[in-house]
């Protein structure tokens, strides 16, 4: 049945209304849900309960039926309504072509059905106009409701107007209050950033200064530092400098020395005869000499000549008294 196949789509897109009412009140094909029990559901809903039939589940129940009307077309006169006559007509001629493979008489049925269906929305959107225009001219009686209830409207909707006007001037009025509050909170943010602003940049020059200030005190300590050494330094110079240099003529014990301002340096009789200046104060140890050491240095004192102080001492209590006498300018100094 290959003119079948092909050709059920057509089927489908002329089947009668009627036709869709028998089908689905057999029960043999689901109708997913969609309202069908009554002719009017029918008409609402053709498109997709016509659609339905050529689904793969539902297509062999719908050639059955269609076979089945076939059989009883060709077997026996159908009575037909007066109204609907012309279309199930041509529908039993498309449905008999269709099983006796007559692809010329199903191409004239279908495009008679095509027309009449043409023809058929044609003049039920002129009835659906026409009935839609009756029902937008109500009567006087309806009109005058109609005004009231409109007039009732303007009424309320001019109140809301007013309501509404009212409250928009209330919230204009309370966002025109908070954008001044809005601007002055700014304005204070703004003089706070400004005083942050001016602080930080003082922050920056106060560390700066700090850093400048450590440097600074870095370089002050390493320069006193050097001062101190230098200091001290010259502290032992100077003290080196005023220290008692005494050329000794005679033995005695260092270890009798006390003051350490003293430096005493020994002189043999030889090592004195050989001097001809004597820049540093001289001792002579009288009670240490023999006479005749005593003599040679009597007559040699007369060549030579003498710049400081040349002290006898006659005793060993005169030796340590002299060792015992401070320096008045070292004794200052170590103060």
């Amino acid at each position: 049945m290959t003119l079948v196949e092909e050709n059920l789509e057509v089927i489908v897109k002329y089947i009668p209304e009627e036709f869709l009412f028998e089908i689905y009140r057999l029960k043999r094909i689901n109708n997913l849900g969609v309202r069908c029990s009554r002719i009017e559901e029918i008409k609402r809903n053709r498109e997709i309960l016509s659609r339905n039939l050529l689904k793969p589940i539902n297509r062999p129940h719908f050639l059955n039926f269609l076979f089945e009307y076939f059989t009883k077309v060709t077997k026996k006169n159908i009575v037909l309504t007066k109204e609907n006559l012309q279309v199930k007509q041509l529908f039993n001629f498309l449905i008999i072509s269709l099983f006796n493979n007559d692809k010329e008489s199903f191409e004239v049925y279908s495009t008679k059905l095509k027309n009449f269906s043409e023809k058929n929305r044609v003049s039920e959107k002129k009835v659906s106009e026409f009935e839609n225009l009756q029902q937008e001219i109500p009567s006087n009686k309806i009109i005058k409701k109609l005004e009231k209830k409109i007039n009732n409207f303007q009424v309320k909707i001019k109140e809301k107007d007013e309501q509404i006007n009212i409250q928009k001037s209330v919230l204009q009025e309370k966002i025109n209050s908070s954008n001044k509050e809005l601007k002055e909170i700014q304005r204070g943010l703004s003089v706070k950033d400004n005083k942050i602003s001016e602080l930080e940049f003082k922050q920056r020059s106060f560390i700066n200064e700090i850093n400048q200030l450590k440097i600074l005190k870095n370089e002050m300590e390493i320069i006193n530092n050097d001062l101190n050494n230098n200091l001290q330094e010259l502290e032992i110079k100077f003290i080196n400098a005023l220290k008692r240099e005494i050329k000794v003529i005679g033995i005695f014990n260092l270890r009798l020395i006390t003051n350490p301002n003293i430096q005493v340096d020994f002189l043999s009789i030889e090592e004195f005869l050989k001097l001809s200046v004597i820049k540093h104060e001289l001792w002579i140890l009288q009670y240490t000499l023999t006479p005749r050491e005593k003599y040679t240095l009597k007559s040699s004192m007369k060549e030579i000549k003498v710049r400081n102080n040349v002290v006898k001492i006659n005793s060993n209590s005169e030796l340590l008294k002299l060792i015992n006498i401070e320096n008045p300018i070292l004794s200052e100094v170590s103060k």
